[in-house]
């Protein structure tokens, strides 16, 4: 992880120029009507986090409007998930953030590499819901480093599977060509000539999607996600307490929520690339019938019955589909 030059740190005597800097860039921006937040600092490591909780601290107390922002590093960049892990609950502590953000690219090489991908994800959600602090996942929709150029299918898979795990918020890295990254000027949404990529429009059938099931997600909290075989390292399978008791027809990341009313979800994930399934997913006997929440309107569509039968869940490559579980009659939510 960086250092950067800086970012040690602050002695006490420090804290009040630090505080007066922030007061600069408050007055000067915070009624700005294009200003959403505050960009703090982007893959810092452990030895920066005290100064950036002065930061962001103090931003949050003076301006709470906007969100102080700051990017982590991916568990691929520690020396083992137990040091990654460390840096989580240290940062969530000395940093108090509104929202933790990181961004994992490895997945997206030529030839894939989804072997930190899972644990990264399971690392964090498990942290941040100890801690209470909504989290976030970048995903990365430009050919860089290694990274291949994304196909539809490839953003799909990246932003369904951070959903799928609880993520608060998506964000695209990049949405402009950016000049030396890019690999033989290859696009970002937008390209080298301020024209729309394709991506463009993938992205924008994606988040149109997504953002029909945006009220009903923000009210969810995630209660449990479950992988089926092959089982990624950091991963499990179905457990007794998950509402789905068996799931087939491919390889799926299936993650639970439930509201604060007790109503509960599902939302499994194709976990392939390339390949459409239809899954097989037999439900809970406690529930009757489920509801798709429609990608078109963000309502309730009408009940399927499950009771003695499995669930069919027809998912394209990366593809997820939200599901409202009815309960019984005289079945209470928890």
């Amino acid at each position: 992880m960086i250092q950067p030059e800086g970012w040690k740190t602050p002695t006490p005597e420090e804290i009040p120029g630090i505080e007066k800097a922030m007061d600069g860039i408050i007055e000067r921006y915070s009624s700005h009507p294009a200003l959403l937040g505050y960009m703090v600092i982007d893959e810092p490591g452990p030895a920066a986090f005290d100064r950036i909780g002065v930061i962001n601290q103090y931003l949050l107390k003076k301006d709470p409007k906007h969100l102080p922002y700051i990017n982590l590093l991916p568990n691929y960049t520690a020396p083992g998930s137990p040091a990654y892990e460390r840096g989580i609950v240290q940062f969530l502590k000395k940093v108090k953030p509104a929202l933790l953000s990181w961004d994992h690219y490895r997945q997206m090489f030529e030839n894939g590499d989804e072997k930190c991908y899972w644990d990264n994800l399971e690392t964090v959600r498990r942290n941040c819901l100890k801690a209470k602090v909504p989290y976030n996942q970048i995903i990365v929709s430009m050919k860089h480093m290694g990274y291949r150029e994304c196909s539809e299918a490839d953003l799909r898979w990246q932003v369904w599977t951070s959903l799928a795990y609880g993520s608060r918020g998506i964000q695209y890295f990049t949405y402009w060509f950016v000049p030396g990254l890019a690999w033989a000027d290859a696009p970002a949404m937008i390209t080298k000539e301020g024209k729309r990529d394709v991506k463009w429009d993938y992205v924008k059938k994606i988040n149109t999607r997504i953002g029909k099931l945006g009220p009903t997600l923000v009210k969810l909290t995630s209660a449990g996600v479950y992988l089926t075989d092959p089982l990624p390292p950091g991963t499990h399978g179905l457990t007794d307490e998950a509402p789905v008791k068996k799931a087939e027809g491919g390889a799926l990341v299936i993650g639970w929520f439930k509201d604060a009313a007790g109503a509960e979800y599902i939302l499994p994930v194709n976990r392939s690339f390339s390949d459409p399934i239809s899954a097989a997913l037999t439900i809970d006997p406690k529930f009757a019938s489920v509801s798709e929440v429609s990608q078109e309107t963000g309502k309730p569509l009408a009940a399927v019955p499950v009771e003695g039968k499995a669930l069919d869940v027809p998912l394209d490559p990366g593809e997820g589909r939200l599901y409202l579980l009815n309960p019984k009659a005289g079945v209470a939510p928890k």
